[in-house]
Parts: structure tokens; sequence; C-alpha cells
């Protein structure tokens, strides 16, 4: 028999703009904008002969990207550090505000599931042939699992900040260039029985960790 599923996605308040120039030295020019208020998803199918059944959820608001740079021919595309040298750029930016997901597996086992949620998260991209930055952010997240069907108890974890940041030269120079890796963790937490996989012994503090 085959198997029973849906899926229902809703995407509200989309806009954006869109600027490409071709350049007479080759290459192309982009500069383009997309804003989304919100979207929503759910899917869901079911085993017609079994237990098996599974849904899922995501939702996301106040979603916003901004990408320009120059793009050049498919042969030099082909070759990054060729590409930046040639004069290849690129920035982009992604903002977001409130998102989560959900996850459920019902099997002969019980019912398995999975939370996760954000207040907010950004990834930034900026590259050209001197320097590159990446920058990834998300705060305010809630993370809980529970899988029955795989023996494990309930487990939960929460975090206020995780924000990763790399910038660096590219190209060599004779003069020395900043360089920048930061790693910044706020009221990293997860619940005694994740600690307790972690470190049986007991012998790990279990307060919400800052660094």
């Amino acid at each position: 028999k085959p198997v029973e599923a849906t899926f229902d996605a809703r995407i509200s308040g989309i806009d954006g703009t869109q600027l490409i120039v071709p350049q007479a030295a080759g290459g192309t020019m982009f500069d383009a904008t997309v804003n989304i208020d919100r979207i929503e998803a759910a899917a869901a199918a079911a085993n017609p002969d079994g237990a098996e059944k599974f849904k899922a959820t995501f939702n996301a608001a106040d979603l916003g990207s901004m990408s320009k740079g120059l793009v050049l021919p498919a042969e030099t595309m082909e070759d990054l550090a060729k590409a930046l040298a040639a004069g290849f750029t690129t920035e982009t930016r992604t903002t977001g505000g409130a998102m989560s997901a959900s996850l459920e597996f019902t099997d002969r086992g019980g019912v398995n599931t999975w939370q996760g949620e954000l207040s907010e998260h950004h990834l930034t991209v900026m590259a050209d042939k001197a320097r590159l930055d990446f920058g990834f952010g998300m705060k305010g997240g809630k993370l809980a699992a529970s899988m029955p069907s795989e023996g494990l108890p309930p487990m939960d974890g929460s975090f206020g900040e995780i924000t990763l940041r790399l910038a660096g030269p590219l190209a060599k120079t004779d003069a020395p260039q900043d360089f920048l890796v930061l790693l910044r963790l706020v009221d990293v937490a997860a619940s005694d029985m994740v600690w307790a996989m972690a470190g049986p012994a007991a012998g790990l503090p279990h307060d919400p960790m800052t660094a």
C-alpha cells in the first residue's frame, strides 16, 4: 500500500530586489535582497501496514538576506583562489528572528520526539582577493529530545548565545595584517542526563558555561 503523506507550507510577507549588470571587462555584478515575514511548514506520513508515523513542523519569522559582488566567467570560477585573485568578490548577510522545529516519529518502541528553537540567528560571508570574513551566530537556543525506541531517557539543553567569527588576510603582504578568531559561548547548559553521558564519574560541573 502507498504511504499516506501530507505536506503544507506557507510563506507570507515576501519582497526583494535584484540588480544584475554584465561588466564590459567580463563577469557580472549582482546585488540582491530578500525579506520574508514568516515561513510555516508541516509534514506528516504514516505506514498503513504498521505503527510507524512521522510528523514534522518548521516555523521561522523575520528573515532577511542581502548578497552582492562580482561573479566571473565559469571557467575562472572553477578555481576559487584564482577567481579571487582575478577580482571575484562576494558579500552575503542573512538574519532571522524566532525559529522553531519539531520532529515526531512513532514506531513499536514508542514515540520519539525532538524540538528546537532559536530567538535569532545570523550568517555573514565576505571575501575578496585581500581578505575573508566569516561569521555565524545564534541566540536563545533550546533543544529537547526523547527517544524511547533507542532506550534513551529524555534530554535537553539550552544556550544564551553561540557565536563564531573567522577573519583574516588571503593575500601575501609586506606589512602584518590583522587576524581574528572568535568563539563566544554564553549560558550553555545541558540536563543532568546529558552530563551523565559526557562524564559518568560526575567530575564535571553542571553550571551553565560562558566562555
